[in-house]
């Protein structure tokens, strides 16, 4: 998980200008390619891979996390107390995959 994450912010960074002629001013709000690289590589380009806009992935994404979270504690109270929440971390495991491979088709 580390090596990926590692990978991705060397592609991030390997977007940066290079040197000192290449940098903007503190002023300079003109779309550079280097800073629309920057920003499409950080906000843009992956949503867009699964059709989707910024906040329509944003949006996605927290609904996945809130309920990843869910199933996380249902599984902790289960390894505690096995009679409580049997089948819940299951349940929305297989819910979300059902969500992924339907988002997937279309």
């Amino acid at each position: 998980m580390i090596g990926l994450f590692g990978t991705y912010l060397t592609r991030c960074w390997d977007t940066l200008p290079k040197n000192q002629s290449e940098r903007c001013s503190m002023s300079d709000t003109s779309p550079t390619p280097a800073r629309r690289s920057l920003f499409a590589t950080l906000f843009l380009d992956h949503p867009g891979t699964v059709n989707e806009t910024y906040f329509t992935h944003m949006r996605f994404a927290l609904s996945f996390g809130f309920w990843l979270a869910v199933a996380a504690v249902a599984a902790l109270l289960h390894a505690f107390i096995p009679a409580v929440c049997e089948t819940t971390a299951s349940r929305i495991v297989k819910r979300l995959q059902q969500r992924i491979d339907s988002r997937h088709e279309g």
